[in-house]
């Protein structure tokens, strides 16, 4: 129906089925939680590559975190290749969330075999400049270790 899909009164909808996603992925159920994104892609338009708009890169990573959660590395690979690429062109993080987001990605899925990360080290990246919703979606190994947030 394309009177659903790329229209305001969505984006709340959408939302919805996002923080959903990512509630389910924090309690494991991760076939829902893969459900529900693949819902959104579904509505924004099969041929969208860009299913979040400016937040498409955090809709690749949490896929590929729950795709190497179900142990379906080959896709979670290619949404983690898909969050890296967005990522380099994305205007909307600052330098810090972007290293954020490549240390997150890079460290906290080691089966894969990711582009490197050029360096980026959890320790060197200045956790005051990135976005608390960030930190709260894809904590670093780091923080789960010190049970400063659970995902």
């Amino acid at each position: 129906m394309k009177i659903l899909k790329r229209t305001w009164w969505m984006a709340p909808i959408v939302s919805f089925h996002w923080l959903r996603a990512v509630d389910l992925a924090k309690g494991s159920d991760f076939d829902a939680a893969l459900a529900k994104l693949r819902w959104i892609r579904r509505i924004a338009g099969r041929g969208d590559p860009r299913p979040l708009g400016g937040m498409t890169t955090e809709y690749y990573a949490l896929m590929g975190h729950i795709l190497y959660s179900m142990g379906d590395d080959a896709a979670a690979l290619e949404a983690f290749k898909a969050a890296i690429a967005e990522l380099e062109e994305a205007s909307g993080y600052s330098e810090e969330e972007k290293k954020y987001l490549l240390a997150y990605i890079t460290g906290r899925h080691e089966r894969l075999e990711l582009p490197s990360a050029q360096g980026v080290k959890a320790g060197s990246i200045d956790l005051g400049a990135v976005r608390l919703g960030l930190k709260l979606y894809f904590p670093l190994e780091e923080q789960v270790k010190e049970n400063l947030l659970d995902f």
